[in-house]
């Protein structure tokens, strides 16, 4: 699949005048992508498909998130997926899926001398 500014840049460079060869040879792509890309512009298609790509472990989403919020680390997800699952996957692998699943709380320390401010947090006032 190309990406959307591809698909927009060939339509432009089409309407210029360009041939699919001038166009595969300025963009560095294949003619038959261009060729492609054309036909779709002339069946009416105003932006390209959606592209998206399933992960490996997507499979064993809900179980790694269940490790995630008992605090497992990430090199112990990945033993119990090759132990458990049979899973063949890279630890680096594991480690960008699992980052990508948690949730990072994000703090922004307030940097000024003690006693020049006081801070009261209304966020929550427990039940009444």
């Amino acid at each position: 699949m190309y990406r959307v500014d591809m698909y927009y840049t060939v339509k432009t460079l089409h309407r210029k005048g360009y041939s699919k060869r001038k166009i595969s040879k300025e963009l560095g792509i294949h003619r038959n992508t261009v060729s492609k890309i054309l036909t779709e512009v002339s069946s009416g298609e105003a932006y390209p498909r959606p592209f998206s790509r399933s992960k490996l472990l997507d499979n064993y989403k809900d179980q790694i998130e269940i490790w995630i919020s008992q605090d497992k680390s990430a090199v112990l997800i990945h033993e119990y997926l090759l132990a458990r699952h049979s899973v063949n996957v890279a630890y680096t692998t594991v480690v960008k899926y699992v980052r990508s699943l948690k949730h990072e709380e994000v703090y922004i320390p307030l940097l000024c001398d003690p006693g020049e401010e006081a801070q009261v947090d209304f966020g929550y006032l427990g039940i009444f």
